[in-house]
Formats: C-alpha cells, sequence, structure tokens
C-alpha cells in the first residue's frame, strides 16, 4: 500500500505524509526495512524480469498475458496480478528479506517463486519490484529524513547527520528516533553537516563588505557537493544530504582527514 500510494503521491508534501503514517502504523520491525527500499539502500539479490515472466508464461494461457500487459502496461504489476497464488500465508516484510538474503546462489529465483506462490497480489508487485528495480529511488532521501524527523519530533539536521553513518534497517536509528536508546555515535564518520547559503553580491558594493564577516568564493556551474572525511570514511554528499559516494569514486580519493569541503562538482 506505501509504496502504490507513493507511486500516485501528487507532491513532495503528500509523500511525507503517506510515510510518516506508514511509520506510525507498522511494527517497529518493518520500518528500517521499509525504509530501505524505498530509498534503495536495502541491497537484495537482483533476478532477470524475463526470467520471471517466463515461468509465468509455463502457468498462465500467453494470449492473456499479452493482452493484460497492453492493459496494465507496467510488466511487474501485470505478472503480480496474472500470478496465480497455490495459498496465502502470512510473510512479513522482514521475513520476505530474510528469505531473499539467504537464498543459496542460483537458488534465488526459485526463491522468489515460492514467494509469489504464498502471497496475495499487491505483496507480489512488492517483491518484483525489490528484485528487479534498479538503484533509482522511490521516494528522495531528503524527503524520507523529512518524514522521519517529523514522526520522532526530531530537526531534520539531526537526522540528516546520522542517516549516512547506518545501513538498514537502521535499528540504532529507529531506537532513537523512538526514545528508547542513545543518539547513535558518529565520532570518526563521514557525516552531512549543513551547506552554506550562496548569494549575489553588487560588485559596486564589494568595497563595503567586511571581510571577517563572510567565507567568499566564486560560484561555479554544476552540482554542488559536500566532501565529509573523517577518521574512518569520506563520502559524499548533495546538497540535500543524499549520499553519491559510489558515483564519483575519484571524488573521494581527494580527502584530507578531519575535514569537510564544499563546492561544485
Amino acid at each position: 500500500l506505501l509504496l502504490d500510494c507513493l507511486s500516485h503521491a501528487s507532491s513532495d508534501e503528500a509523500k511525507i505524509v503517506y510515510l510518516r503514517k506508514y511509520l506510525q502504523d507498522v511494527s517497529a520491525s518493518e520500518r528500517g526495512y521499509a525504509v530501505g527500499i524505498v530509498t534503495r539502500e536495502l541491497n537484495l539479490p537482483a533476478i532477470r524480469l524475463p526470467l520471471l515472466k517466463s515461468r509465468l508464461l509455463d502457468r498462465v494461457d500467453p494470449k492473456l498475458f499479452e493482452l493484460s500487459l497492453s492493459f496494465v502496461t507496467d510488466l511487474s504489476e501485470t505478472m503480480a496480478l496474472l500470478w496465480p497464488a497455490i495459498a496465502e500465508k502470512p510473510i512479513s516484510l522482514p521475513d520476505v528479506v530474510t528469505r531473499l538474503n539467504n537464498a543459496e546462489k542460483g537458488e534465488e529465483t526459485a526463491v522468489v517463486e515460492d514467494l509469489l506462490n504464498h502471497l496475495p497480489a499487491s505483496k507480489r508487485w512488492v517483491v518484483l519490484k525489490l528484485v528487479t528495480a534498479r538503484k533509482k529511488p522511490i521516494i528522495a532521501p531528503r524527503l524520507v529524513k523529512a518524514a522521519l524527523a517529523r514522526w520522532a519530533g526530531k530537526s531534520s539536521q539531526e537526522v540528516a547527520e546520522i542517516w549516512p553513518t547506518l545501513p538498514p534497517p537502521y535499528t540504532e536509528l529507529f531506537e532513537w528516533l523512538e526514545g528508547k536508546g542513545e543518539r547513535p555515535d558518529v565520532k570518526g564518520r563521514a557525516v552531512f553537516l549543513p551547506m552554506q547559503s550562496a548569494g549575489n553580491f553588487d560588485q559596486t558594493k564589494l568595497n563595503q563588505i567586511k571581510s571577517q564577516d563572510f567565507a567568499v568564493a566564486r560560484k561555479w556551474d554544476g552540482l554542488r557537493v559536500q566532501l565529509s572525511s573523517f577518521e574512518q570514511e569520506t563520502k559524499l554528499f548533495t546538497s540535500e544530504g543524499d549520499d553519491i559516494t559510489a558515483l564519483f569514486p575519484d571524488a573521494v580519493k581527494l580527502t584530507t582527514d578531519n575535514s569537510v569541503f564544499e563546492g561544485d562538482l
């Protein structure tokens, strides 16, 4: 239901509201995995959709599939709707993630088939999205951080600072947000800090600016980023705090210990 709501939300604010309500309604064990899924931070085995499609065509009439795909237009959704479930079972999101991650090499497709055999259509669609979709987030991480902050009554900056230091299912983060644990220790970790604001100056009035009151740099065109380097790691963030380290490995080599640089990439 959450993925469906997010995919049809008309605005960023609507997405934040949907996610915040979801966090209130589900169990603690599901929250972290759900957040990891919508941000694509949760790593799961990748399955080729055409392979699953061929398995489905062994179960349903090919003409029915063709007509259904033409009507629905989305391959994952069509497969989720047409897949003939054998007998539905109560399988939780943590169970799905555990089974997929524990699958032996070469057995991932069989595990997915078994899950599809025992889940309702809406959850079959989620499983197919999990194992076939690429890394593009379903919802921007900045919106997730905003929803988490509102849900827990914290500042967005607090959440943004801790976020890059923890992997899904974000156990320590959620314990802190719920008041059940201490704030995660980020000492020595590359964290995201508030970006400096840029402004325009009338060059004829530059001599009126007191140099001790400002940090000034020329504004270049490009992707504004923050390079954060501390004892244990170096990371590259966008101006909204999204971790893009893996996309620019060369930039991460420009590291000095215990420093934060801002600039345009």
